[in-house]
């Protein structure tokens, strides 16, 4: 995957400044997908958010459609569209994450991550031992 590196130096003058340039990255990108709206959705939320946290942590670049959230705050969208943007982002993954809990949408995901041969892993333990690397 092609990435932006960001990087800050000082200049002659002593003047921080940033130069960004486009590289090669390795990291793999990992979709989480889960319930959001059905049952507690704080506790959804934040189980998305802890499981992308973990995956940042580990080494992987993780998409959370859990923060879509704010999203609906601001501008309603429908759940359609929302899945239609989750799926043209899910595309650009290299593996789906399930995490535990009933979803129609993240089964939806998931049917769709297999049928364009997007391996889909239920723990984040099961996705180390695949030997798919954070890098």
């Amino acid at each position: 995957m092609v990435g932006t590196l960001v990087r800050s130096a000082a200049n002659d003058w002593g003047v921080r400044v940033r130069c960004t340039e486009v590289v090669e990255s390795a990291m793999k990108y990992i979709y989480i997908a889960g319930p959001i709206s059905k049952g507690d959705q704080p506790v959804n939320i934040r189980q998305g958010i802890d499981a992308g946290l973990q995956l940042l942590r580990l080494g992987y670049c993780p998409y959370i459609p859990h923060l879509d959230f704010l999203l609906r705050l601001v501008k309603p969208i429908t759940w359609e569209e929302c899945l239609a943007w989750d799926e043209a982002w899910l595309l650009k993954c290299d593996a789906l994450l399930r995490l535990p809990g009933e979803s129609k949408g993240a089964d939806r995901e998931v049917q769709f991550a297999l049928a364009h041969k997007i391996p889909v892993y239920f723990s984040i333990e099961l996705l180390g031992a695949s030997g798919l690397s954070a890098i």
